[in-house]
C-alpha cells in the first residue's frame, strides 16, 4: 500500500507502508535513485523498486521522500 507520494519535474516516487520506494519518469540525471541515467523519457513509464544503495547494501526502511526540480 502506497503511503505517500512525492512528485518532481519529470519523475514521481510513491513510498509505501513498508519503508520501499518505487520511482518512474525520467532518468536523465539519476533523479529516481536507481543509479540508472535514461535520456528516453520512457524508459521507466511503471514504478520500478529503489532496492539498492550505492555501497551494494540493502536501503534500510525508508520514512519520507522529497522530489523537485533540481534536488
Amino acid at each position: 500500500q502506497v503511503q505517500s507520494v512525492a512528485v518532481g519535474f519529470d519523475h514521481t516516487l510513491a513510498l509505501t507502508r513498508d519503508g520501499r520506494v518505487f520511482a518512474w519518469g525520467v532518468a536523465n540525471e539519476g533523479q529516481l535513485g536507481r543509479g540508472d541515467v535514461e535520456e528516453d523519457e520512457d524508459a521507466f513509464a511503471e514504478p520500478q523498486a529503489v532496492d539498492f544503495h550505492a555501497t551494494g547494501e540493502p536501503l534500510p526502511p525508508i520514512v519520507k521522500v522529497a522530489a523537485g526540480t533540481d534536488h
